[in-house]
């Protein structure tokens, strides 16, 4: 074990992170790749894997100071609802990217924000690092 910042690691765990990390990114996109073509949206799914790997990457940069005052002050509730609110305001954010670059009607870009969604909590069920000891 290494201490990191005053803290046990586990580079085993630390692995497992990196692992639950990529998974969690790359699964969901793995799985509508797979889907692109029987549903009809090959060709848009390049343009859809890079506006949504962007719009992921600033939805990041929206969490960042809401997680950051989560972590110094766990039971600050004004942090919570900011991270209540900000989780759906990421949704809608990726409903309208979908619709918009997959160039798809409304229900088709939901029904595949909440197959993304549903494939990334399976994802994060299987690949979740357990600490032991």
């Amino acid at each position: 074990d290494q201490r990191i910042l005053g803290h046990t690691m586990d580079p085993g765990l630390l692995v497992a992170d990196v692992f639950l990390i990529a998974a969690l990114w790359l699964g969901p996109l793995g799985v509508l790749h797979l889907l692109s073509g029987p549903l009809g949206f090959a060709d848009r799914f390049p343009t859809y894997v890079n506006a949504s790997n962007w719009g992921k990457l600033a939805i990041a940069y929206l969490l960042l100071p809401i997680t950051i005052v989560q972590a110094i002050s766990p039971n600050n509730m004004l942090a919570l609802i900011a991270l209540f609110l900000a989780f759906f305001a990421s949704l809608a954010a990726a409903f309208f990217l979908t619709r918009t670059t997959l160039e798809k009607p409304s229900q088709f870009a939901f029904g595949i924000v909440v197959l993304e969604f549903l494939v990334t909590l399976v994802m994060f069920v299987l690949f979740s690092p357990t600490p032991t000891g």
